[in-house]
């Protein structure tokens, strides 16, 4: 794991020196990158080159963000759509072979969220029920999908209650909408709520016990409400009746105290009240919500949810999380570039769609490709780290260490922090990126336990197989457990974050 919140300190590093700000009052406005998020939160700062190394991996000259202004107190890792010139993660973990193909699997261990897993180029059957069903994106630039339905059930109700939703409130919003669902939106892990349409997310609060306090313009509830389990929410994600289906309690939708200071996200005051706590979902336009008419479904609503992320396909796989698994990993790797998600089946709406068989080949489409470009392992090879994510809902944590958030463009309120260290990355066009033509295979690490993947690079948590483990970096404050680390030529902090760009990921 790349974590930021130690300062970076220039006495570690030969070759690392901090620009006294001092010296051009003016710095701050001639930085090489700015990044926005949807949660408010924002980091800007240069670009610098160094080494570094995750999970036991290697990457050599990558560029990354040095971070000087900032409200964020932990560094993110990028790894979406890249719009920008500089390769991602997932790019040079391709290039070098670590993995065969631009995907990774996310997912939490249990309910509290207090620690999950990154895996790059695979997925790991033991952690989620059932099998993966795929989605196409509906979007480019981001990961975005169709909601076709949403219900809830309370202790009260007889049976599911559906909720409406109609477009007529909404003439700004870039979603769409049609008779076979009810609008689109952004799969993002790394929003703290998720945002809704106004009238989706007003039945949502009404059913769950939250209510809107107009004079912040944010949606709370009290944090009491997270011991219920009982009122869930189901989202049918596709079109139609028979997509996948993703669930959420009122418990997962309450975001404590310890993730979200809500006194930074509105110019109204509100009490320091211990009961009271941010709602984990939101409308699009309240304060929270810096992306008015753009909707996301946050990891509030993806606790319970294993996804596995294709940027080369452009789709999202899902399943029900499996908490608490303690069975011995099995990691099952993308057997190519461009291959499918292994063990996963296609969510069919167009008459061309194809299904996939069980080692992630596609079958009755002949235009499917599945070919690996020159230098690619021809075998599966995975790379995986764990997190310690800590108090809070997987968005507070996931955010932080390590997923692409969405940029925008706009002038924000600018509180000056110790700078950081944060890597370059972007997104928007989904890249096919090709090997370069001096990649390389990636050093064996120990063999994995009852497993047929070839050699792997894997830290996880419970049983997962063991290896060797690099050095601990300091534990992240009020988040003990993290256990991946990461290392940037002896500079602490090494992180990632999307430079700025016109565009939305």
């Amino acid at each position: 794991m790349l974590t930021t919140h130690s300062p970076v300190s220039s006495n570690l590093s030969s070759s690392y020196k901090p620009q006294d700000l001092d010296d051009d009052e003016d710095y701050s406005y001639s930085y090489d990158f700015y990044a926005s998020y949807d949660d408010g939160s924002y980091a800007y700062g240069d670009y610098f080159n160094d080494v570094i190394t995750l999970g036991g991996a290697t990457v050599s000259n990558f560029t990354m963000g040095l971070v000087n202004e900032t409200n964020i107190y932990i560094g993110v890792l990028g790894i979406g759509y890249n719009d920008s010139t500089h390769d991602t993660l997932p790019d040079r973990l391709l290039e070098q072979g670590l993995i065969n193909s631009t995907a990774y699997s996310i997912w939490v261990d249990d309910e509290q969220a207090s620690s999950g897993n990154l895996l790059f180029g695979a997925i790991d059957t033991t952690k989620f029920d059932g099998t993966l069903a795929r989605v196409t994106s509906y979007n480019y630039q981001k990961i975005a999908v169709a909601i076709a339905s949403i219900n809830a059930t309370t202790k009260d109700s007889d049976g599911p209650i559906s909720i409406t939703y109609s477009d007529t409130d909404d003439y700004s919003s870039s979603s769409s909408s049609s008779s076979d669902y009810l609008f689109t939106a952004a799969f993002s892990p790394p929003d703290s709520v998720s945002y809704l349409p106004t009238d989706v997310a007003s039945q949502i609060w009404e059913l769950a016990g939250a209510y809107y306090q107009a004079n912040a313009d944010v949606a709370l509830i009290s944090c009491s409400a997270a011991n219920d389990t009982t009122t869930t929410f189901s989202l049918q994600l596709g079109q139609g009746i028979y997509g996948p289906i993703i669930t959420a309690t009122v418990a997962d939708l309450v975001v404590p105290h310890e993730a979200v200071d809500l006194t930074v996200w509105s110019t109204y005051y509100i009490d320091d009240d211990p009961d009271v706590c941010l709602f984990g979902v939101q409308n699009s336009t309240s304060a929270f919500s810096y992306s008015s008419g753009s909707y996301s479904l946050g990891s509030t609503l993806l606790r319970r949810t294993y996804s596995v992320f294709d940027l080369v396909n452009g789709e999202i796989a899902v399943a029900p999380v499996k908490f608490g698994a303690t069975a011995t990993s099995n990691i099952v790797p993308f057997s190519a570039y461009g291959a499918s998600v292994p063990s996963s089946t296609m969510h069919c709406i167009y008459s061309d769609c194809y299904e996939t068989s069980s080692d992630g080949t596609d079958s009755g489409d002949s235009d499917s490709s599945s070919t690996a470009p020159s230098g690619v392992l021809s075998l599966g090879a995975v790379l995986g780290i764990s997190l310690g994510i800590g108090l809070g809902a997987l968005a507070v944590g996931i955010a932080g260490f390590l997923f692409w958030g969405y940029r925008r463009n706009k002038n924000k309120n600018r509180g000056k922090e110790t700078a950081s260290a944060l890597s370059a990355e972007a997104g928007e066009a989904p890249p096919l990126v090709p090997p370069h033509s001096d990649a390389r295979e990636a050093e064996v690490a120990p063999e994995m336990a009852e497993t047929a993947v070839p050699p792997a690079v894997y830290k996880g948590k419970g049983k997962a197989p063991e290896n060797a483990t690099p050095a601990i970096l300091d534990p992240v404050e009020e988040r003990p457990e993290t256990s991946a680390t990461a290392e940037a030529d002896s500079v602490q902090g090494a992180a990632a974050v999307q430079p700025s760009s016109s565009h939305d990921v």
